[in-house]
């Protein structure tokens, strides 16, 4: 029988601000953002190109700051929301893992290739999922997992104590009872 490893608040917190940091919690909208600032600059360049070079040359600079701008706004986002974790804000429960999901697809990157992603998602019987981290525990001595690791340790039925969001109810973290206990140090 192997033995659980105590999960505190902080141990949750910490978990909740590391999710938080993963380049795919706001990535979407930004790269949206930057499709948007990209074709406006194409639409100009070849307006401004017909017309008069310099502005042309003027445009990239423009776009360049812009793209910087955005990157910038994004990690700053990124570091404001993981650094404002309360505990306070969520809700630990127990609840029973449904059934398990996983997704592989290949992107097309910025540069001349492909990037493999994998998601892996948990459903639990309340029809919540929780999209699992890259990297999960790496607080725990003993389980430091990766996402690929948290889902072949799942198994239908498995309880698990799943900490939500206090108003959207979404899942921010999940951990297995097999491997994890809850503790609330008062």
């Amino acid at each position: 029988m192997r033995t659980k490893e105590t999960v505190t608040p902080e141990d949750i917190k910490s978990d909740i601000k590391n999710s938080l940091k993963e380049m795919r919690t706001c990535s979407k909208i930004w790269n949206e953002i930057f499709m948007i600032i990209a074709i406006i600059h194409e639409v100009i360049m070849v307006a401004f190109l017909i017309f008069d070079p310099l502005v042309v040359l003027i445009d990239m600079v423009v776009c360049a700051v812009l793209a910087v701008v955005v990157y910038l706004t994004q990690m700053a986002v990124r570091q404001f929301r993981s650094k404002s974790v309360s505990i306070r804000d969520y809700d630990v429960s127990v609840a029973v893992l449904a059934y398990k999901e996983e997704e592989h697809y290949q992107r097309w990157t910025n540069r001349p290739k492909y990037k493999y992603v994998d998601n892996y998602s948990l459903w639990f019987g309340n029809k919540s999922c929780w999209r699992v981290p890259k990297k999960n525990y790496s607080w725990s001595a003993e389980y430091p997992m990766e996402d690929s690791e948290v889902y072949r340790n799942a198994h239908s039925g498995t309880e698990y104590i799943v900490v939500r969001k206090k108003g959207t109810r979404n899942i921010a973290m999940a951990y297995n009872t097999e491997y994890f206990e809850y503790k609330e140090r008062r």
